[in-house]
């Protein structure tokens, strides 16, 4: 954050920063696998479903989440229950297991399932969920201010970084409690959303300019 913290020293005073925090977030889509497993059977099947991608979170692997509950189940004449005879209504202790998968490790775990389950029929779901990556990018940066700033005191300490020229001389006097800070090296600024009081600034290389969205 050391490029993205010196402007936004250089245009607020350190003294009215109320705090600094990442702002820009990326998502990745993952999938949770949910099975329904005897107790006696969940540490086999954890390992088979590791063995298969399931279950890494970063530089952990067979990571897992574990509920004990009940199973119910009433086989007919064609079942073929490992844990209860036919025709007959079943309780079995068991664990709903959880473990987060990759798109591309989904098919070899269910497979897994299918493989290591003691069960006929295993039941499982599976559900689409969306996890953040990492902690952001430290060069897009939000500041809360303790006192709103005038657009215009902001140019004023920008000096000659960007033209005035861009904005309307109505907005000049616009008040910002907040900004966002790109620093990342592309082209534009922006300013955005004044009527709520936030600024948006992206600076390049060698100059900011500034545009209204």
């Amino acid at each position: 954050m050391h490029s993205t913290s010196k402007i936004t020293k250089k245009i607020f005073a350190g003294s009215n920063i109320k705090s600094i925090e990442n702002y820009d977030f990326s998502f990745i889509r993952k999938y949770k696998i949910v099975v329904f497993v005897p107790l006696k059977n969940t540490d086999e099947l954890t390992f088979a479903l590791a063995s298969a991608g399931a279950g890494t979170i970063g530089n952990y692997t067979v990571c897992s989440f574990r509920t004990s509950g009940a199973g119910t189940f009433l086989g007919d004449d064609n079942s073929s229950s490992s844990g209860g005879k036919k025709n007959n209504f079943e309780i079995t202790e068991e664990i709903r297991l959880e473990m987060i998968c990759d798109k591309e490790n989904l098919n070899k775990a269910i497979d897994k399932i299918y493989e290591v389950h003691p069960y006929e029929e295993p039941a499982y779901e599976i559900y689409e969920v969306l996890v953040r990556s990492g902690a952001g990018n430290n060069n897009i940066i939000r500041v809360k201010l303790k006192n709103k700033i005038s657009v215009h005191t902001i140019f004023k300490k920008l000096n000659h970084s960007i033209n005035p020229e861009v904005l309307p001389s109505k907005l000049m006097n616009r008040k910002v409690k907040q900004a966002v800070i790109d620093c990342t090296g592309n082209d534009s600024v922006k300013i955005g959303n004044l009527k709520r009081g936030t600024l948006y600034l992206k600076k390049n290389k060698k100059q900011i300019n500034i545009e209204i969205i």
